[in-house]
């Protein structure tokens, strides 16, 4: 439990430090934090190097190191942009995604008929319910 306590005050601080900036520099700022530090957790680092190796038996060192720190920077990324997910929400304008990929669901909705949504945890997540949410098809 101390161990975890410990470990979660570097986010801690960088939370309150990156509410001083503007929310585009808090993201790019957290993704460098991250992938400054988590490569040198050695649990971590460890956890998915053996993953890596498991999928990708024949992937060089090298290119393991460079998705480690990329990984890294992308879960440091979603970090913030989850920390601060209300102002994240209104940069819906920023992502990109093709309308004509909701037509299926207005169609299901103008027709009166029910919506299952299923999304991936496959980079920022919260994207969806943004896009969604600037349709008016979630709160």
């Amino acid at each position: 439990m101390l161990r975890q306590f410990i470990e979660i005050i570097p986010f801690y601080l960088l939370i309150l430090a990156l509410r001083l900036l503007p929310f585009e520099k808090r993201v790019y700022l957290g993704g460098a934090f991250c992938e400054f530090l988590l490569p040198k957790i050695s649990k971590y680092y460890r956890r998915v190097d053996d993953n890596l190796t498991l999928i990708y038996p024949l992937m060089s060192r090298e290119d393991k190191k460079k998705f480690i720190s990329e990984n890294s920077k992308m879960i440091g990324k979603s970090f913030i942009e989850l920390m601060f997910n209300r102002e994240f929400q209104e940069k819906w304008d920023k992502i990109k995604y093709n309308e004509t990929q909701l037509r299926s669901i207005f169609t299901a909705i103008n027709d009166g008929r029910p919506v299952i949504i299923v999304s991936g945890h496959i980079g920022c997540w919260e994207a969806v319910r943004a896009v969604l949410k600037r349709h008016k098809l979630t709160s």
